[in-house]
């Protein structure tokens, strides 16, 4: 029986452990977990030649690559505060909008989100059926 992997190489990135920033870094992901960081340039020739199958190398020289962020305190119904155009939008408009913002706070980096008030039960079904690229979310109901 054999296992296939996954193996990505994520070369020449500007690394934030969570901590500091610890500079240009090639970061070594298999099976969706980091296995190694190693200074740039040195991980696709050792990586390529022990991996099968070949992995996938992306070229991360000029961005930053951090672990997932989290926001604890979100109000994904919610934008243009004091604006009174929220009395002039159709009820369902805000769940709609829920969605994109959603996806915008992953976007950013966030991987695990905590709605603070406004989120009823109901929201997390239509976040995750229009999309998977959503953050993990724990819901509090007002």
């Amino acid at each position: 029986m054999t296992t296939d992997h996954t193996v990505q190489i994520f070369t020449g990135a500007h690394v934030f452990d969570g901590q500091a920033f610890i500079g240009a870094k090639d970061v070594v992901v298999t099976d969706g977990t980091i296995t190694s960081v190693v200074p740039a340039g040195t991980a696709a020739a050792a990586e390529s030649a022990q991996s099968s199958p070949v992995p996938t190398v992306v070229d991360a020289t000029g961005k930053t690559l951090t672990p997932g962020i989290i926001d604890s305190h979100v109000h994904v119904k919610m934008w243009d505060a004091g604006s009174l155009m929220k009395y002039a939008e159709h009820f369902s408009y805000p769940f709609y909008k829920s969605v994109v913002n959603l996806k915008a706070t992953l976007h950013g980096g966030v991987t695990f989100a905590r709605d603070a008030g406004h989120a009823d039960a109901g929201l997390p079904w239509p976040s995750s059926a229009a999309t998977s690229r959503a953050p993990n979310c724990a819901w509090r109901s007002p």
